[in-house]
């Protein structure tokens, strides 16, 4: 599956909100204080997921690629089979980039293969909603935290003038 957007956001700021996040996860997967600038290409670790019964699985992870702020992948190895993802970021212009999300899987055997390619058939469609549902709410963040911070930016500009005015 894969989903194309065009954001109305820096790649730098993109990417700063993408390795917070992984950071975050990180930290909460494995108990450790992982720093966003502490993650690199081949990083590994393990969180346990419910699957869609709610059963518990552990998953290990590892970031296949990492290159700032370019390109992410990771793959999550299951027992039932490996997930891959992937965020390519191009920047198209000083205020636009392009955004490509890209998930996978292939099956540990033949028979979760056929049954992921039927169940991808119902499933893709709402996937791709979904990915591009993340990718815009990863823009309103950036562009709110921006409209946040000229507020703060203004008053602080705002207060020296009326000082001066005493």
């Amino acid at each position: 599956m894969e989903v194309c957007e065009k954001l109305y956001v820096g790649a730098s700021e993109f990417w700063e909100v993408l390795q917070t996040s992984l950071a975050y996860d990180i930290t909460q997967a494995t108990g450790k204080n992982v720093r966003p600038k502490q993650i690199k290409k081949g990083y590994t670790y393990t969180k346990t997921l419910k699957n869609k019964t709610g059963r518990k699985g552990s998953v290990k992870v590892t970031i296949t690629e990492f290159e700032e702020p370019v390109k992410y992948e990771a793959k999550f190895e299951s027992s039932q089979g490996v997930n891959y993802i992937a965020y390519e970021i191009e920047q198209l212009d000083a205020d636009h980039i392009g955004v490509t999300y890209r998930e996978g899987f292939d099956a540990a055997t033949g028979t979760k293969a056929v049954n992921f390619k039927i169940m991808s058939f119902f499933y893709n469609r709402g996937a791709k909603k979904k990915a591009t549902k993340l990718l815009r709410a990863i823009e309103k963040s950036i562009l709110d935290q921006k409209k946040e911070n000229e507020k703060i930016e203004n008053k602080e500009e705002a207060i020296p003038e009326q000082e001066e005015k005493k």
